[in-house]
């Protein structure tokens, strides 16, 4: 048993911590990296692919055994047919390893960001109360606690006071549990839960504070007990992942029925009664329209994006605690801070001196030093040094505010007033002021020095300008400054009696105090508003300054906004607090109950609302908010565990830029889901549009025109067995764009910081559709672009074809504009990451700044380039090996495929010609589902 004055000694503890590790109850298991890679194939995109893998085999074996495994007959088709499902698995294969890292890295970065949030408890060790990591208790540990702390293990109570524990974690029960020091022999026999003498890990000091002994830790707590009977929760999805699972479901079975759709067309227009002859191709054209209905890595880049997200907050000093908290803050409409510490630099500040002479700050004259002096003199506040040579402050804030005036004017030092007898009369809450008498030996005099509000010391003082006095305390008082009037009396000896020594006073001047705002936090605001946000202030802070600060910050405006008191609000009901919500922007004198209304009332209409607080009765209100703020540096345990985020500077400011950067990360989400779904789109409408109109188009051209008929009997082909081998693009084609447009580009895209302005526009509705906002128009026309170009250029590659003289470049008619749509297709959709980059021209935007998704785009289109050039690569994609040979259709090919940059900046022109004639946000409005 430790020593319960000393606590353990730290190579006792570091013996008992090796024994028993460290003081958690989920020690997480380190992931299979194998089987993370193996669940990857649970997902819907991956069966599909699967599913057109197998079929790809099946079609490949029944060629092969067609041309008894001649690799060489029919122009090499069993060798292109057994590529193809070899391209598709590692298509899968490259798009499950991407999974199974970013998963790992996901891991990793909620890891590194849980060690930030690491809760610090106090503990005696060596015999000195020392700050540690709650996880390094041991078994034996003597800790303090107090009202606010979240208790880190089960203990008993070795001294307490007043102290009082909720245990709702445990019990249910929500009143708190009065808890006290074991004296009766009787709770021995009770369960440990219902022991009053012990406090458990889990549950919180709600009042009181007390000495401890640790007796259990990490999994043989009580909760521990109980969170090792409990399955863990299936991990809860964000509003956006489920919209994106949705949306992969609908890309999915999609597939599926276009699958068996267009299988059965193709049967259909090459006959039905030569089903046994063309089936193998109907079913290849199939696996190519399922493949291109698939989005591969839809959730795995979202995924990546918001862990980038969370790790980039925290880098601004915001800890981030669930990822769907990500959104809520990029649709935050309305912001309701704390006004101490958050708006304001919680550091009482001395703005104003005024003597019978002079006032001010910035010019002191010797009246004015005495008077600070003689404020100082008549305190118990002290400032220390540490090792860093940073001050530390103890005492009253207003005490220590008059010290650190004194120490940075350089005309106080506390060694200068040592040798003095000091007597002092602490602070009266009732008579509001305090004396001290100071007597120097050496000179025989002394001095009456008396410090407290205006209306005590003109009761006890000469009669002389108490008018002045009262006149220039109203003015500091207007300014919402916290005032301190100093008076003083010679004495020649030490009295026991104040009372007999306080009157006749002089009074000497008077000293204005206040908590000034955070220099950043006017920028903050003003960001705000200009973003469609509504600051609010929330301040247990009297009325007028309140509205003072929250006028200084422009929160607040007497023209527009209303301010509104506690017992004000009392007053009205829910119904009409509901319908007036927004014209208040400021509250003070409020409780955690107002708070819970205020909350309520602005949820009530659908407003996503974020809160900040510091202090357990914070808790309710943080829980409430759909983002709960919990201060860094001055957030109890409890606040801290209840919030969404946490603030680690307690700075209104670093909440502001958090939205911005919730709204940047839902902006970059939505560009590469963008970018992603283009190219499947593309590659579905331009199989739709193909097999319905372009098959029988040229599938009459090719059976009526003469020409071409006697072309056909040169080659011994009928145009039923020519059009049987028909396809616009192979499996292998669609899944090599795919994995090049949704990879380089789509990372690049999820990496690269925009410089769009995010806060020029009113918050998005939080369950907003993932279309809305003129994405799915510009989704549906881009797609359609690049369809048609494809379209238009694979039918330039077969009228080339078709038509010529030469019966070689005849006999490829299919691979010639195959190659050419392919080409068209995969650089448009490679270089549609250049308009997505940015709302800027191309032009515009500086390549230095964006390079990495230049460079993405320039290494895809390379990759395109290779398969189509490259002879034998060109043939096993079902392209033409020669096309590399034909520079007037590679060159046809490349200016189609780049006019999706033209066309991008001329709508981009037209759209900016639009928001640059956009009025500015100069007034808050609700935003509407």
């Amino acid at each position: 048993m430790s020593d319960k004055k000393i606590g353990l000694s730290s190579s006792e503890a570091l013996e008992r911590y090796q024994k028993d590790g460290p003081n958690v109850i989920n020690i997480e298991k380190r992931k299979n990296y194998f089987l993370v890679f193996l669940a990857q194939f649970k997902d819907l995109m991956i069966i599909i692919l699967l599913i057109a893998t197998v079929a790809s085999f099946v079609v490949a074996i029944i060629t092969g055994i067609k041309h008894n495994w001649d690799f060489n007959a029919d122009n090499g088709t069993l060798k292109i047919e057994l590529a193809q499902p070899f391209i598709i698995l590692f298509v899968i294969v490259v798009n499950s390893l991407i999974g199974t890292v970013q998963e790992i890295k996901s891991d990793q970065a909620v890891k590194s960001l849980n060690k930030l949030n690491l809760t610090k408890t106090k503990v005696y060790r060596d015999n000195k109360l020392v700050n540690i990591e709650s996880t390094q208790i041991v078994v034996g540990d003597v800790i303090m606690l107090e009202a606010g702390d979240v208790i880190p293990a089960d203990c008993k109570i070795i001294e307490s006071s007043n102290l009082y524990s909720n245990q709702s974690i445990l019990t249910g029960e929500s009143l708190p549990v009065k808890k006290y020091q074991y004296d009766n022999d009787d709770e021995a026999n009770l369960p440990t839960i219902e022991r009053n003498d012990h406090l458990f890990s889990g549950a919180s000091i709600t009042n009181g504070h007390a000495l401890c002994e640790v007796i259990g830790i990490g999994t043989n707590t009580e909760i521990g007990k109980i969170s090792s009977l409990v399955n863990k929760q299936k991990k809860q999805l964000s509003p956006l992942q489920i919209k994106l699972e949705k949306l992969s479901k609908v890309f999915g079975y999609s597939g599926i029925v276009l699958f068996i759709i267009a299988f059965i067309i193709q049967i259909i227009l090459n006959g039905v009664g030569n089903i046994q002859s063309t089936w193998p191709a109907a079913l290849a054209a199939a696996i190519s329209l399922a493949v291109a209905a698939v989005p591969e890595g839809l959730s795995t880049f979202v995924s990546i994006i918001l862990a980038l997200g969370v790790k980039n907050i925290a880098k601004q000093k915001a800890i981030v605690k669930k990822l769907s908290s990500i959104e809520t803050l990029g649709s935050a409409a309305i912001i309701c801070s704390d006004k101490t510490g958050t708006i304001t630099k919680n550091q009482m500040t001395v703005v104003g001196l005024w003597t019978k002479d002079s006032e001010g700050v910035k010019q002191l004259t010797d009246e004015h030093k005495k008077l600070l002096i003689n404020s100082i003199l008549c305190s118990t506040a002290k400032i220390n040094f540490d090792e860093h040579n940073k001050m530390v402050e103890v005492g009253d804030p207003t005490e220590t505010a008059l010290i650190r005036f004194g120490l940075e004017n350089q005309f106080y030092q506390a060694k200068d007033y040592a040798h003095y007898q000091i007597k002092v009369h602490p602070f009266d809450s009732v008579k509001k002021m305090m004396s001290v008498q100071i007597f120097d030996e050496n000179k025989n005099t002394g001095i009456l020095i008396v410090k407290g509000a205006l209306e005590s010391l003109l009761k006890i003082s000469n009669n002389q300008n108490h008018d002045q006095f009262i006149n220039q305390t109203k003015l500091y008082a207007d300014q919402s400054y916290r005032t301190l009037v100093v008076g003083t009396k010679p004495i020649n000896k030490l009295y026991d009696d104040f009372l007999e020594i306080e009157n006749d006073l002089e009074l000497q001047g008077i000293i204005a105090l206040i908590d000034p705002p955070r220099e950043e936090v006017i920028h903050s605001v003003n960001s705000a508003k200009a973003a469609g946000i509504k600051p609010i202030m929330i301040t247990g802070d009297d009325l007028n300054t309140a509205k003072a600060i929250a006028k200084q910050v422009n929160i607040y405006n007497e023209k527009t906004d209303l301010a509104i008191s506690s017992k004000e609000l009392n007053e009205i009901d829910d119904e009409t607090l509901k319908r007036d919500i927004e014209k208040y922007s400021v509250y003070a004198r409020m409780s955690p109950k107002d708070k819970m209304r205020i909350i309520d009332a602005w949820q009530a209409n659908h407003q996503v609302v974020a809160m900040t607080g510091d202090g357990v009765n914070d808790a309710p209100a943080l829980k409430k908010a759909d983002i709960g703020c919990a201060m860094g540096i001055t957030g109890t345990d409890v606040a801290k565990e209840t919030a969404d985020m946490i603030i680690v500077d307690d700075n209104f400011a670093t909440i502001i830029n958090s939205v911005e950067s919730g709204r940047r990360i839902y902006q970059t989400i939505k560009k590469v889901i963008q970018n992603l779904l283009i190219s499947s789109v593309a590659e579905l409408l331009v199989f739709i549009i193909g097999l319905i109109v372009m098959v029988p188009i040229y599938r009459h051209i090719i059976s009526t025109n003469a020409e071409i008929a006697t072309k056909l009997a040169l080659i011994n082909q009928s145009p039923a067995e020519l059009f049987a081998k028909f396809s616009l693009l192979s499996a292998a084609q669609l899944l090599w764009i795919n994995i090049l447009t949704h990879g380089f580009p789509a990372i690049a895209l999820g990496i690269q910081k925009s410089k769009n302005d995010v806060m020029n526009v009113r918050p998005y509705y939080k369950y907003e559709n993932l279309f809305a906002r003129r994405m799915g128009i510009d989704l549906l026309w881009q797609s359609c672009f690049i369809a048609l170009m494809s379209l238009a250029a694979y039918s330039i590659g077969i009228n080339y074809a078709i038509y010529s003289d030469q019966i070689e470049i005849f006999k490829s008619f299919n691979k010639i504009g195959s190659s050419m749509g392919f080409i068209v297709l995969g650089i448009a959709a490679s270089i549609h990451c250049l308009n997505l980059m940015s709302d800027r021209p191309i032009f515009l935007s500086s390549i230095r700044y964006y390079w990495l998704i230049y460079l993405s785009a320039l290494f895809s289109v390379s990759l395109i380039l290779l398969v189509a050039l490259t002879g034998p690569i060109a043939s096993v994609f079902r392209m033409d090996e020669q096309f590399v040979n034909r520079p007037d259709l590679v060159g046809i090919s490349l200016g189609m495929g780049l006019g999706i940059i033209p066309a991008m900046e001329i709508f981009k022109l037209f759209i900016n010609f639009r928001t640059h004639h956009r009025s500015v946000i100069n007034e808050f409005k609700m935003i509407t589902k």
